[in-house]
């Protein structure tokens, strides 16, 4: 492996009785002892890994086969390096964590697909249990936590390596389907429902409230009124005085606590979550502003108020603006779940890429509001302070009126020769130039977004589904061990399926909850962490029995943990022999492509030496003609 001697491995390899002499080796780095594959991951030898899992065992050898999963599988200790990840990981953790390996994921979990069925244990633990010390692999350091098994879980690694082939690999989506069969469905209709509940509850209190309307009068003509005095006013009105109303009060009561609630949880959401929090800026600060109008518009600032439900001035506008936040975080919810909420991720996604142009340009803006406001203030009321970037923004799709501004009597105004240039350079600048560029880039994301659609709205199921698992691991288990006993009922599936409420692509029928025992080390080792230092000669390769993999007795230090994770049978499920002749493809037209670059090197590395030769030659018969010239 050191040597990158292919063809002794290739040797081995080749056939299992000979691949089954090397399979359980371990070599020694540092005190830690990694198995082959693992070895070869940390020298990212990219043609060894790919020969490692590109083995095909026949199905009639089920021992081997099973003994060659388990040396895919092998769960062990961290690398002991300074940079590398401090938790116990899987080959296929250490794959996703690799740059030059992420490619080669598909090979691996084409391993775990054959004719009978679909294992899923490569990319999970608990497939719907709640993640516990006990039952759970992923992120495990000296102590467990779900926050770290949320970080380390194959799938999350998965969405952060953004990779095509690995996003479209059948038992990555299997794997993210059933979570949601289980309990992922249920509980995201059972949010998708809270959230339709408070949009209709603000919607209803925001529209149903009394305003002056109704006394024949508008907020506007009442501008001047303080709060009091409005309040006082409409409910002093001889024809139509505004009345009790208990109903809307017990409303407003209850958006008051469930938004002074939901703006706790964003705040304790900031003081947990950090940068991870702040990366999804804009989609968070839509919810803030939701819950800030929410409380603004809800509460009494006096007795009047509290009895009439008549809301001040800045309430009302607070309240009206905030609509247009309470129905966008309800698309925020739809885009998560729902197959066609990858519109909304869409619309989410030029939505951010226009801000970021914005922000891009932001000095421009700022130079045509000075420039406007400083030539124009005194010709429209539009471009005074506060108005002028609505104006700005009207203008910048196209409505100028041009005439009516400069030209009142089809004579140019006096003196508005500077702003007509400001106008002008205005209207090239922003309209003819920018308006091309951001129509650009929205092109540029429509079209990159409608090929990575699915891979997009993946993303967004595997940080939803594993959400729920980390955050409501109990009711996800409970949950799904229910849907899993109704799923076993044939009276039940049957009406389901007549009635054919939600489609269901895979029958949990034909799955199977399998545990399996994993040895676990819980003795970490803080000076374990020492630096890998290069060396000329290495450690034997040895075969220590206390780290075995495959050996299911709690032994020396190891601590013993039941994963449960999922088998799915499925009579139409073939392995897809193409990824392995893919890569060997690949791997022949590589190998060509650098004997080209070699020859072409070494010609071109031959050609500068005998130039060089040529000109030193020419050098020295031009010296020895101008001596002979001189004597």
């Amino acid at each position: 492996i050191d040597q990158e001697q292919l063809d002794i491995l290739t040797f081995f390899v080749s056939q299992p009785k000979r691949f089954a002499y090397i399979i359980h080796l371990l070599v020694n780095v540092n005190g830690r002892y990694f198995n082959l594959l693992e070895y070869a991951i940390l020298l990212k030898k990219k043609d060894i890994v790919r020969l490692f899992i590109s083995v095909r065992i026949p199905i009639e050898q089920y021992n081997f086969r099973y003994q060659y999963k388990q040396f895919l599988k092998h769960y062990n200790e961290p690398f002991a390096q300074n940079n590398a990840s401090p938790f116990y990981q899987t080959p296929i953790q250490r794959m996703l964590t690799t740059p030059e390996c992420v490619p080669l994921v598909p090979l691996i979990l084409e391993q775990f697909v054959s004719n009978h069925g679909i294992d899923l244990s490569i990319v999970d633990d608990c497939l719907y249990a709640r993640p516990t010390k006990t039952r759970c692999i992923f992120g495990r350091t000296k102590h467990f936590s779900t926050d770290n098994w949320l970080q380390q879980h194959p799938l999350t690694l998965i969405a952060k390596a953004d990779c095509k082939d690995v996003y479209d690999h059948r038992l990555v989506r299997l794997c993210v389907d059933l979570k949601f069969n289980l309990f992922g469905n249920f509980l995201y209709l059972l949010i998708l429902c809270c959230q339709s509940t408070y949009v209709a509850l603000y919607t209803g209190i925001a529209l149903g409230s009394p305003t002056p309307s109704d006394q024949g009068t508008s907020y506007y003509q009442m501008v001047n009124y303080s709060c009091y005095d409005l309040c006082i006013t409409l409910t002093n009105d001889p024809n139509n005085p505004a009345t009790d109303n208990s109903a809307l009060r017990a409303l407003r009561l209850i958006l008051l606590v469930l938004s002074g609630f939901a703006l706790l949880k964003e705040l304790f959401q900031v003081l947990t979550q950090r940068e991870k929090y702040f990366r999804r800026f804009y989609i968070n600060l839509i919810e803030l502003h939701m819950y800030v109008s929410a409380i603004i518009y809800s509460v009494d600032v006096n007795e009047c108020t509290r009895q009439t439900g008549i809301r001040c001035s800045a309430q009302w506008m607070a309240g009206g603006i905030g609509l247009l936040s309470v129905w966008t975080s309800l698309l925020l919810v739809v885009m998560n779940g729902i197959k066609f909420g990858k519109h909304g991720l869409l619309f989410i996604t030029v939505f951010v890429t226009f801000l970021k142009f914005i922000a891009v340009y932001f000095m421009i803006w700022i130079g045509y509001i000075l420039a406007f406001y400083m030539l124009c203030k005194d010709i429209l009321e539009q471009f005074r302070f506060f108005n002028f970037i609505p104006k700005l923004l009207v203008m910048f799709i196209g409505e100028y009126d041009l005439g009516g501004t400069f030209f009142p009597d089809n004579k140019l105004m006096p003196g508005a020769e500077g702003a007509l240039i400001l106008y002008s350079a205005y209207i090239f600048t922003m309209f003819i130039v920018m308006m091309n560029i951001m129509g650009g880039l929205a092109v540029a994301d429509v079209k990159e977004y409608r090929l990575n659609a699915k891979r997009e709205h993946l993303r967004a199921r595997i940080g939803v589904v594993l959400g729920f698992q980390a955050r409501l691991g109990g009711f996800c288990e409970t949950v799904g061990t229910i849907i899993r006993q109704l799923s076993r009922n044939l009276r039940f599936m049957s009406v389901w399926e007549k009635l054919n409420l939600i489609p269901l692509k895979y029958h949990l029928r034909r799955l199977e909850i399998r545990s399996n025992p994993i040895n676990v080390p819980h003795n970490l080792n803080p000076t374990y962490f020492s630096s890998l230092t290069p060396s000329t000669r290495r450690d034997g390769v040895t075969l220590p029995q206390s780290v075995s993999s495959t050996s299911t007795a709690t032994v020396g230090v190891f601590e013993q943990v039941y994963t449960e994770t999922g088998y799915y049978y499925h009579h139409d499920t073939t392995r897809d022999e193409s990824l392995f002749n893919e890569e060997e493809n690949t791997r022949l037209i590589r190998k060509t492509e650098e004997i080209r670059d070699v020859i072409e090197e070494s010609g071109t590395r031959t050609y500068n030496e005998m130039r060089k030769m040529a000109l030193s030659l020419q050098n020295e018969l031009e010296d020895i003609k101008r001596r002979l010239t001189q004597q």
